[in-house]
């Protein structure tokens, strides 16, 4: 009892599990649903969710600059609210440039992207793309303030949205333009739980909107332009790192099988990310105060959270390992035989991912953002030239997934050493 009152007084855990209550909860809420989602829709249907939810994700990962990233570093909330500000105009910028391209008369740049199987669903792109930016944006403006509440708030709003679309559309037999709709209705739903506390919070500081003046925004985005500069191509890299197998499986193998692939993604979104993203916020909100503090206090914190990485990790990745392959056969049916079979291996990706946004937000709060963009250039060539490599020796696609995991754990151990020697190194500095 003394030991279960100690860890839910502690500040980190205490967070931690106001946060990943709404995600497990989101995540449950989304695990029900699909013993029903999954036969109501196929394979190929699953594919083509997949392949725009990727490009969806892919540019959302740029849409912002991300300035999103600086919003929890300054001191003062005036800063903060400019990044604020800039981030959404970058990201509504962007969408109004993605709604001419996506409108171009021809289908000619769908086919040379490999996006010709989903090229009927790409006039939703940009109300997703933006929708998701703005949601993200809000999602570090909740961090600084340590809102986890309204976060985990949001995770549940998207999560129930998401699934009263897709079992609505599912039971009318719409086919895949549901699944992609539910997408953005799910970021819709959780923009809704952020706008009461993201005003509450400007009239609590005395912030004001009316206020908003060229001068200091653009002195904001210059003071912070290292994230355009290096966090943007990275971020690009990183996101592409792990929808590469999406579109690698689309184009070269078959669109059924990229739903299968998919169907394995989200059980391990469900075991993983509900914990990943939360000790991920949570440490990005911390280790600028730290830092703060001193250079040793911020080298302490890094190593107590890669300890927390690894106790986190162990379980869901063991669960999933063991378990994962009746969990989806007998759930979800046999048709998703393939898709269970691949938990075997890509459990793994549930510590890779842990460690992988260990490091990225470690390597952004000590701005040494060009070192990890070079580390990314490296994982994406790596994974191309693997990719390659197995395609043209006649290798399945059960094996550009082996080589994907493989890759990914080796890579996340990788980042996180070097952030090691760099957080090291600039406490020596100041020794």
């Amino acid at each position: 009892m003394k030991l279960a009152k100690r860890i839910l007084n502690h500040p980190f855990y205490k967070s931690f599990l106001l946060l990943s209550s709404g995600s497990l909860l989101a995540q449950f809420i989304i695990l029900l649903s699909y013993p029903f989602v999954a036969r109501l829709f196929t394979p190929e249907d699953f594919g083509i969710k997949a392949l725009f939810a990727s490009t969806f994700l892919v540019l959302t990962s740029i849409s912002t600059g991300k300035y999103e990233l600086a919003v929890p570093i300054p001191k003062k909330h005036n800063d903060a609210l400019y990044l604020t500000i800039l981030s959404i105009l970058l990201s509504l910028l962007f969408a109004i440039l993605l709604s001419t391209i996506v409108f171009l008369p021809t289908n000619s740049l769908s086919n040379f992207l490999g996006l010709a199987k989903i090229e009927a669903y790409l006039w939703i792109l940009p109300l997703g793309v933006f929708t998701a930016s703005l949601y993200n944006t809000l999602v570090y403006w909740m961090v600084r303030f340590e809102n986890y509440k309204t976060i985990s708030q949001s995770r549940v709003v998207q999560a129930s949205m998401k699934t009263i679309c897709e079992l609505c559309g599912g039971f009318l037999q719409y086919g895949p333009i549901v699944l992609i709709l539910g997408l953005i209705i799910g970021q819709t739903g959780g923009l809704l739980a952020f706008g009461r506390k993201f005003l509450a919070d400007l009239k609590e500081k005395g912030l004001k909107l009316s206020e908003i003046t060229k001068a200091p925004l653009l002195k904001n985005m210059s003071n912070y332009d290292s994230f355009p500069k290096f966090s943007v191509f990275s971020g690009l890299l990183n996101k592409l790192n792990y929808e590469l197998p999406i579109f690698f499986l689309a184009v070269y193998y078959s669109i059924e099988f990229t739903g299968q692939y998919s169907i394995t993604l989200i059980l391990i979104a469900i075991s993983g990310v509900a914990l990943v993203e939360p000790f991920s916020q949570i440490y990005l909100s911390e280790l600028p105060k730290k830092r703060q503090e001193s250079k040793q206090a911020a080298l302490d914190y890094f190593k107590t959270s890669f300890s927390r990485v690894v106790q986190l990790s162990i379980l869901p990745t063991i669960g999933i390992g063991f378990l994962g392959y009746y969990i989806i056969t007998i759930a979800l049916g046999e048709q998703w035989e393939i898709a269970g079979q691949l938990t075997w291996s890509m459990c793994l990706l549930i510590p890779a991912n842990f460690l992988l946004a260990f490091a990225f937000h470690t390597f952004n709060v000590i701005k040494q953002q060009r070192i990890r963009l070079i580390l990314d250039i490296f994982r994406i060539l790596l994974i191309l030239v693997s990719f390659y490599i197995v395609y043209q020796k006649g290798g399945t696609a059960q094996s550009i997934i082996y080589t994907f995991v493989g890759i990914s754990v080796v890579m996340s151990i990788l980042q996180t050493l070097v952030a090691y020697r760099l957080i090291l190194a600039e406490k020596t500095k100041t020794a």
